[in-house]
């Protein structure tokens, strides 16, 4: 897979394993949206030290993720709010979510800024939306780019 050497994960996630493209189609048009993504929960990004070393020895754990609610931001993003059954294992700064998609322009990150700024109250601009979503079931991994490009692994030993 990575020529049998460990790499150094660029971050942690879960990794969803319910397509998410029906939602990006639904909203594609009303949040203007160009970039498609739905693939992950992102659980820590750049990882270092402690913090790094407590989530590789939780690769392979299953969690739940149960999405709360959609935010959209026109010309931005859109984004599934979850809850997650481990809630310690979210290490960055809003809710854990899947950036469905951003405007042209927009880097997938744009989904933490709409978080934070509906949950602050600077939320004229962001639309709520309910969602009946039924939980999502996905395994604690680690992003690595290896010559085939980014891979989710679930194992330990791929990881340095």
């Amino acid at each position: 897979m990575f020529n049998d050497r460990p790499k150094k994960p660029a971050f942690f996630c879960v990794p969803v394993s319910t397509d998410l493209d029906p939602i990006f189609d639904k909203y594609q048009q009303r949040f203007e949206l160009a970039n498609k993504y739905g693939t992950h929960v992102t659980l820590l990004f750049k990882p270092k030290g402690v913090n790094k070393m407590d989530l590789m020895a939780r690769m392979g754990k299953e969690v739940v993720l149960t999405p709360l609610y959609i935010l959209g931001r026109a010309a931005q993003g859109c984004t599934v709010v979850f809850s997650i059954d481990c809630p310690d294992l979210y290490r960055e700064g809003t809710r854990p979510h899947v950036t469905i998609g951003t405007g042209a322009g927009y880097p997938p990150n744009v989904s933490n800024h709409i978080i934070q700024d509906w949950l602050s109250g600077n939320n004229e601009d962001v639309t709520y939306i309910e969602t009946d979503m039924p939980p999502i079931k996905g395994v604690v991994s680690a992003a690595i780019y290896g010559k085939q490009g980014l891979a989710y692994v679930d194992q330990r030993d791929w990881v340095r």
